[in-house]
């Protein structure tokens, strides 16, 4: 998904890109009435106030079948895994554990480096690593790393059946004791003779999720210039960048209303800058009635180091639900 926004980005240089419908609803000219924008941090996004005492392995869970490997792109494989605070009080995840494959016939050596944070994909939300410093009970964290040539030691094979690793073993920082995760697959050998090695990223946030949409009623949107208009986005290095967002409802007979869950919703400036997240004004939002629409003020900052001329915005409501409309829209940087 983060290959086609920067994808995209490149193509709004030349004739832009859609994504719910453009800029053609909007009359130019037209003064419309916008939800102010909801400037108070998101609660879901909000970090601990104070630090926990370090996590210990007794009070974590590895879900579902541990780490889930899918092959690299020349050689071993990325995988991801899942922990859950079990225990009935916070705890401190932060770093990153040592880990080792553990079992199995004649493993070879292992060799363990650090790796950078992996960046989310948009329009994927999560928390500030910073939860991390007290990690609630029921909040996970994700751990990744890449694992390449796993090669027994030569003349280990018994009866001509070699065994693969019983788990990852991963030792917490902060003397935390030792948690073995499951896995799915061993990765090949690439380089006999030469140690297994293990890529290895600091824990993060477990990314938000919902079990599906705050609306069943199908919306569409569109992005305009804050007063209205069909004219270009414009927008100066280093500033907010103002505009509207209008949601429409497409459906014929059900009304939208926005008193129950009130969802988030994710911004990125393309190809510079990161994903922000915001909370959508749900309070000051009207039920939005068959065939009709409202406007909604928004703000995302512009990077300073962003591309003078054109460059991309993307704007997604409900990033993590299942019924959120998306929108690209061109907008023009000057100095």
């Amino acid at each position: 998904m983060y290959r086609k926004v920067l994808g995209c980005a490149a193509l709004l240089a030349l004739a832009g890109c859609g994504g719910g419908g453009g800029h053609k609803q909007a009359a130019a000219g037209a003064k419309v009435k916008l939800v102010p924008f909801q400037a108070t941090p998101p609660t879901a996004l909000a970090a601990p106030v104070s630090p926990a005492p370090p996590c210990r392995a007794a009070q974590l869970r590895v879900t579902g079948k541990g780490l889930l490997l899918v092959p690299g792109a020349s050689e071993g494989g990325t995988g991801t895994l899942v922990l859950r605070n079990r225990g009935p009080r916070a705890c401190s995840l932060a770093g990153r554990p040592a880990a080792r494959f553990v079992g199995g016939t004649a493993p070879p050596p292992q060799r363990q480096h650090a790796l950078p944070p992996q960046p989310l994909e948009f329009p994927r939300v999560a928390p500030p690593s910073t939860v991390l410093r007290a990690l609630a009970p029921g909040r996970s964290a994700v751990l990744s790393l890449d694992w390449s040539n796993w090669c027994p030691r030569a003349g280990a094979a018994h009866g001509g059946r070699l065994q693969p690793p019983k788990a990852l073993r991963l030792t917490l920082p902060r003397h935390g004791g030792a948690v073995d995760a499951g896995y799915s697959s061993v990765v090949p050998c690439d380089h006999p003779g030469r140690p297994s090695t293990i890529g290895m990223r600091p824990f993060a946030p477990e990314p938000l999720t919902a079990a599906g949409g705050f609306t069943n009623v199908p919306l569409t949107v569109t992005a305009h210039p804050l007063g209205g208009g069909t004219g270009a986005l414009r927008a100066r290095r280093g500033q907010d960048l103002r505009f509207a967002v209008d949601l429409r409802n497409r459906s014929t007979t059900e009304t939208v209303r926005f008193d129950g869950r009130c969802p988030l919703l994710a911004e990125k400036f393309a190809p510079v800058g990161p994903t922000e997240a915001h909370q959508l004004n749900c309070g000051a939002a009207a039920p939005i009635a068959p065939g009709k629409s409202q406007w909604f003020e928004m703000r995302v900052h512009v990077p300073g180091n962003a591309p003078l001329g054109p460059n991309g915005l993307f704007w997604r409501l409900d990033p993590v639900g299942d019924f959120g409309p998306q929108v690209v829209a061109r907008v023009f940087v000057q100095r």
